[in-house]
């Protein structure tokens, strides 16, 4: 199956185990399809960027012309894949490069590390620092070298960096609970949330009933979906709010998990709050380029190279 599944609150992630690799040309497509084991950095494959809308290659300019055109650029990865987060550098870089106006937002950090973010940032603290001010391992814990070189890139350019989610504790309060069981306080930091599209909740609905541990019953799919509300909507608040923000950047880039980069994910609610135009980006492997043009699963997909 092309596309990931979404990590959820009861989903750790996909299996990234691979499969028996009878050939070297297999066992290099499956490293593509899930990274490379033990990677702890980005690594980039050869790529070529495709318009979902008319099916055609995308020069540099043109891929540029799109970047500059969009008030926030999403780019949906795998969050252990390697290649992905190096398509995420490309992008911010060429996002930088067609007008230096850009921040980042990421779904890594739940907002109220705002204040870390900004410090590590602007160079008030330091590596060491900032990954114990966040806790990176308890808060994310999936490798920091994938995500490093986009904090380096906006150190380096002085550009702002966003963090979007919501507090665990919060999201975990709603998928154990329900929004009825919150607190008034834990009721006060919750953002406008609509539910749907269908699409989104038959996304949910099909994570939801992936997880091992989960007995399907319909009262905990919709805590289970109301949680998914909580993240979406409070990053596309996020976002929204980083754009109005006096001093703010003209446009920002997105980095999360692909099912928040669909369009009736974060892009669409964000919109409604006036974070338009958007434009989504998703890695692929070109294997799965038939599929996931088919699917229209973002505007330009990422086409990833996975043997010769």
């Amino acid at each position: 199956m092309w596309r990931v599944l979404i990590a959820l609150m009861f989903v750790a992630g996909c299996a990234h185990a691979p499969a028996s690799q009878p050939t070297a040309a297999a066992g290099q497509a499956e490293e593509a399809r899930h990274g490379m084991k033990g990677a702890h950095e980005p690594i980039p494959l050869p790529h070529r960027a495709v318009d979902t809308d008319s099916g055609d290659e995308l020069t540099d300019r043109n891929l540029d012309e799109k970047l500059r055109a969009a008030k926030v650029i999403y780019v949906g990865e795998e969050h252990p894949n390697p290649h992905h987060h190096a398509a995420e550098v490309e992008v911010l870089e060429r996002a930088w490069a067609a007008d230096p106006s850009v921040g980042l937002g990421m779904e890594m950090l739940p907002r109220t590390y705002q204040g870390s973010l900004e410090a590590y940032v602007g160079g008030t603290l330091d590596e060491a620092g900032f990954l114990q001010a966040v806790a990176w391992e308890k808060t994310w814990g999936f490798d920091w070298g994938f995500y490093k070189p986009l904090l380096e890139f906006c150190r380096a350019h002085h550009l702002p960096a966003y963090a979007l989610n919501a507090p665990r504790d919060l999201a975990h309060a709603v998928a154990k609970g329900g929004l009825d069981a919150l607190s008034a306080d834990q009721k006060s930091q919750l953002p406008e949330m609509k539910a749907g599209p269908e699409k989104h909740r038959e996304f949910v609905r099909e994570a939801f009933a992936q997880h091992p541990h989960a007995k399907f019953d319909e009262a905990k799919f919709e805590r289970f979906y109301a949680a998914q509300l909580v993240w979406d909507e409070t990053m596309a608040d996020r976002v929204a709010a980083a754009l109005k923000a006096p001093g703010g950047p003209a446009r920002l880039v997105v980095v999360a998990g692909e099912g928040h980069t669909r369009s009736w994910a974060i892009p669409d609610r964000a919109a409604r709050r006036g974070a338009a135009p958007y434009l989504t980006v998703l890695p692929v492997l070109d294997d799965d380029e038939a599929d996931a043009r088919r699917d229209r699963v973002a505007d330009v997909l990422w086409v990833l190279k996975s043997h010769d």
